[in-house]
């Protein structure tokens, strides 16, 4: 799961404290721009003041889902469920295992200029082992936002499905597009998937260099599965 912090998001939002304005609305603007943690603490606001509108805790568990906090995002679907939300319900039966993807797809459709909408429905397919169908659905997300930290979430996803789907070829352009779109070394989750992507080539050497800098216990969870190739036995 990748850290996330929420202090400078708190310090920021706290200057705003006594101001008249509607958190459902700051938060959408936030979303919309790619600030994910202003975006979650700004729809809490709008929970906490009773909001009664569905869209609100939608959003927020597309917002936790991107922030790798998959758990708060199911807390949120629930309570979309709860405001009468059809396609938070639809959401929660396919990550349960009931996959209503013709509904998850009406969803992406109703909200198809919405990047969160796209990427929720890719999470699905990906899920109910559609790997194919769950790249488009991310380049679809893609394509409404190229940009920002909720691109680089998508894209990951996005690698993540090609891989699955053996389009080895097009991980590997998404790989450098997210590589030289970060502005500080890659993380223990990134060095993972690049080395996934570096393993799927048959290049052990520089899956060795990106999977090297994991923890132990990853190295060792990273061996299990890749059994006792030669090249990677200094890992």
């Amino acid at each position: 799961m990748r850290r996330w912090r929420l202090v400078a998001a708190f310090g920021v939002v706290g200057l705003l404290a006594g101001c008249a304005f509607d958190p459902a609305r700051r938060g959408d603007r936030c979303f919309e721009r790619g600030d994910l943690v202003a975006a979650v603490w700004h729809y809490g606001r709008a929970i906490d003041q009773g909001t009664t509108n569905p869209t609100v805790p939608l959003r927020r568990a597309a917002a936790f889902r991107l922030l790798g906090d998959s758990q708060a995002a199911e807390r949120e679907l629930a309570r979309a469920a709860r405001l009468g939300s059809v396609e938070a319900k639809a959401l929660l039966a396919a990550r349960r295992g009931v996959a209503d993807l013709a509904t998850a797809r009406a969803l992406a459709e109703a909200h198809a200029d919405e990047s969160w909408a796209w990427s929720l429905f890719g999470d699905l397919l990906l899920r109910a082992g559609r790997p194919d169908d769950a790249a488009t659905a991310y380049q679809r997300a893609l394509a409404l936002r190229p940009d920002g930290e909720f691109a680089l979430r998508v894209r990951y996803n996005l690698i993540a499905a090609l891989l699955r789907c053996g389009r080895v070829a097009e991980a590997r352009r998404q790989l450098n597009s997210y590589l030289e779109a970060l502005d500080r070394p890659p993380d223990a989750d990134e060095r993972y998937l690049a080395g996934l992507v570096a393993y799927a080539e048959g290049d052990y050497q520089r899956t060795a260099e990106h999977w090297r800098h994991l923890a132990p216990s990853v190295r060792e969870r990273v061996r299990q599965v890749v059994g006792d190739e030669p090249a990677l036995a200094g890992l």
